[in-house]
């Protein structure tokens, strides 16, 4: 007469049924009712960078629109057309100007022939300059007080550069003068403090007053036109500079008085 409650497919309802007990249901076993298991779903996500655009642009030419200038988001100046970039003075500045915080390196493109007066003026961000094959003067002032510069390389192309081109040009480790350049200007490279080594080549015929002024780390020089005209002041070099030379020369001459 015993009630025998148990689930459904148990043994207790097996036993039930086989010795005609009563048996009632309890309801489907917890023990094989499936279970519902969470999942989850990580989404990779993909970071595109994008390209840099132009943020200001405009005409730099001597003529006006025969040279273009455009600067990108990246911070690179680029000048492309052909012939002699414009100069400018302290009344009116380069049109690229006001952005000079935003300037990180300057590209002059291949056609370019000249860099004009104080072009860079005081950019104090910028870092390094690519210069073309075409390009043979560099201006009065071009790179005055670009102190974050440290790289550039002058082409053989070069012959003329201005006076305080790259005066305050304080990282500057080291610059070849290309042969072809016949003088070397009034503070060219004035307070460029951490020049250690140059060489003047013989096509160089006079070094103007102080043109490696406060160029405290400069170790040594050499002269290679034994008849350059060397500006008649102590400031001209720094006085621990070594002065390299042939006997008889200018160089030695100077290093003498």
């Amino acid at each position: 007469k015993t009630v025998i409650y148990g689930y459904n497919g148990s043994t207790a309802e097996a036993y039930a049924a086989k010795y005609d007990r009563t048996f009632i249901s309890l309801g489907e076993n917890p023990k094989t009712t499936p279970t519902t298991t969470e999942t989850t779903t990580t989404t990779e996500t993909t970071t595109t960078t994008e390209a840099p655009e132009i943020i200001a642009s405009g005409e730099c030419g001597a003529e006006g629109d025969n040279l273009i200038w455009t600067l990108r988001t990246d911070g690179i100046l680029t000048i492309s057309g052909e012939g002699e970039m414009a100069d400018w003075d302290f009344s009116m500045r380069s049109p690229w100007y006001d952005y000079n915080e935003d300037i990180k390196n300057a590209v002059i493109q291949e056609g370019v022939t000249s860099i004009g007066n104080n072009a860079f003026y005081s950019c104090y961000y910028l870092n390094g300059v690519t210069l073309p094959d075409s390009l043979t003067s560099i201006g009065d002032s071009a790179f005055y007080n670009c102190n974050a510069l440290k790289l550039i390389n002058i082409p053989n192309s070069i012959t003329y550069i201005g006076n305080r081109a790259f005066l305050g040009c304080s990282r500057i480790p080291s610059i070849t003068i290309p042969y072809g350049v016949t003088n070397i200007g009034d503070g060219v490279f004035s307070y460029c403090s951490a020049l250690t080594s140059i060489t003047i080549p013989d096509s160089v015929t006079s070094i103007n007053a102080w043109a490696f002024y406060e160029c405290r780390a400069l170790n040594d020089i050499t002269i290679e036109n034994p008849d350059c005209v060397i500006s008649d002041s102590k400031d001209t070099f720094p006085a621990k500079t070594v002065i390299y030379g042939y006997n008889g020369s200018t160089a030695e001459a100077y290093a003498a008085k």
